[in-house]
């Protein structure tokens, strides 16, 4: 994966990106399987830290996700 991309993942989850740069990142993870196992590991490192990581979110989360990303698109 790309650097700006891991970049864009970061600035994402921490909530600096624009509407337009959400809809364009939005349709790059529709679009590449590696950067959304990517967006999926910064969540878990992110839950890690705060302590509230759970096993059996994963499932779930990819699932919003997908739902999400549909509904941008």
């Amino acid at each position: 994966m790309q650097d700006k991309t891991a970049e864009q993942l970061s600035a994402y989850l921490d909530g600096e990106l624009n509407a337009d740069e959400r809809r364009f990142l939005a349709r790059r993870l529709a679009a590449d399987e590696q950067a959304r196992e990517q967006l999926g590991r910064y969540h878990r490192i992110s839950a890690v830290i705060r302590g509230d990581y759970r096993v059996e979110t994963d499932h779930l989360a990819a699932r919003v996700q997908v739902g999400v990303e549909k509904a941008i698109l």
